[in-house]
């Protein structure tokens, strides 16, 4: 009896001891002592078909698709700016005015040297009336000389000086024929400049290419503004944006960009708008690498730097209601494929050492044998997890598919996960809360 009593206490006293260390953990593994009447309890849900959704995650930021940077083709001073970052504005409207006192000045003098030369080319046109009329004189007489000459009448002398009077009056007009041309080549220049003078005095007024948004005002009423070159970039006033376009401009992983395709759809998350997101196509994606150059807003919206990425612009869908400013971070989830079939959530399925499954499931077609672990699935059947050996597809970080081993309908343990690492065979269960059934899409974000 007292042998009897002994053990008891022995036996009392390890259960306790298990009972302090594993907790229910390790009493659930005892088929007679575990999880009290009921068994682990766990989270059931059945298999369904249902679509599996791939998706490439990348960073970016959101841009209008049409955007024009509004510079000055001439260095002078902003005298008005009639409109302020945030207003709109019509296609038209005066939207910058540069001091135009020295381009008028210059106008006004290049007029000026047109009116001299013109005055100077009439003059010595009215010029030429004289001496062509000697010339004809000159040639009339020449004719009289030759004939006499030819008669014996006048000598030859008489004759090479009525040559050289022609000649002499012949240089004199081709002179000042050439002085003409001179003076038609500075009446031309002066026309030339006065036309310049014309347009950069226009140029002083900027309109408004488009209707948009100020989005951005850099520059204030008396700067001087500069005028770009190849080298140097010129002074940009401000930039006007068609907000009711806008799209995203997403930096995608090198690893993902071969699986992104023109016309793809994309559901964009924007930092800004914590509760709602934006439906897009892909409409460009870059043939060349870009690591450098990255904005801010892409290190805002978890970009990590590491292998080089590839820009993709993504054309937003937007409602009248939807307003999104320029610059904002954003990620987009590009679909990159879907697979139907029976799915289970991605933390159903396990793998378990060969040595801890039951000879039915080691023997079975779908486990390979050259490996140490299997793929298995804990299906419920009578209150008992029983270990599925099952080949896998397509997978999420939320859904995967099972190709083969599993059929739709059957119910599978989900979790949660402290349960499922210990789960085993042929422990009892208990169903702890019961999820929806599925057959809904489920995405997973892949990427950076």
């Amino acid at each position: 009896m007292k042998r009897f009593l002994s053990a008891l206490g022995i036996f009392f006293t390890v259960a306790v001891v298990f009972a302090v260390v594993g907790g229910g953990e390790l009493l659930a593994m005892l088929p007679s002592f575990g999880g009290g009447s009921g068994g682990v309890e766990v989270r059931l849900e059945d298999a369904s078909v249902r679509d599996v959704v791939q998706t490439a995650s990348a960073p970016g930021y959101i841009e209008p698709m049409l955007k024009v940077d509004i510079s000055a083709e001439v260095s002078e001073r902003i005298v008005e700016l009639p409109f302020r970052e945030g207003q709109s504005v019509r296609k038209g409207d005066v939207l910058v005015r540069l001091d135009d006192r020295d381009l008028s000045a210059r106008l006004a003098a290049a007029t000026a040297r047109l009116e001299a030369e013109r005055g100077r080319l009439g003059a010595e046109k009215a010029r030429l009336d004289g001496p062509r009329m000697q010339l004809q004189t000159a040639k009339s007489a020449l004719e009289r000389q030759e004939a006499l000459f030819r008669s014996g009448d006048i000598s030859r002398q008489a004759l090479e000086e009525a040559q050289t009077r022609v000649q002499d009056i012949q240089a004199g007009l081709a002179a000042s024929e050439r002085t003409i041309g001179v003076i038609e080549s500075s009446v031309a220049a002066s026309a030339a400049d006065i036309e310049r003078a014309q347009r950069d005095r226009e140029r002083t007024v900027l309109l408004s290419p488009m209707d948009g948004v100020v989005i951005r005002l850099n520059a204030e009423v008396g700067e001087l503004v500069v005028v770009g070159t190849m080298n140097n970039a010129g002074t940009v006033i401000m930039t006007v944006a068609d907000l009711s376009h806008m799209r995203m401009v997403a930096e995608v992983a090198e690893a993902d960009i071969a699986r992104v395709q023109l016309g793809q759809a994309a559901e964009v998350f924007v930092n800004a708008y914590k509760d709602q997101s934006f439906q897009g196509k892909v409409a460009e994606i870059a043939m060349d690498r870009s690591n450098a150059g990255r904005s801010a807003a892409l290190s805002a919206s978890g970009s990590t730097g590491g292998s080089g990425t590839y820009k993709v612009e993504i054309d937003l869908t937007l409602s009248e209601q939807d307003h999104l400013l320029s610059g904002l971070a954003a990620n987009a989830d590009i679909r990159l494929a879907t697979a139907n079939g029976v799915a289970v959530p991605t933390q159903a399925v396990v793998e378990r050492k060969l040595d801890d499954l039951p000879e039915s499931v080691r023997t079975s077609t779908l486990v390979d044998r050259n490996r140490k672990v299997a793929s298995v699935v804990f299906a419920v059947k009578d209150g008992m997890a029983r270990a599925v050996p099952v080949r896998i597809g397509q997978s999420s970080l939320t859904d995967t598919i099972v190709l083969e081993g599993l059929a739709a309908g059957e119910r599978v343990v989900v979790g949660p996960y402290k349960a499922l690492d210990t789960l085993r065979d042929g422990m009892r269960v208990t169903e702890a809360s019961a999820t929806p059934e599925g057959g809904t899409s489920v995405e997973v974000r892949i990427g950076t």
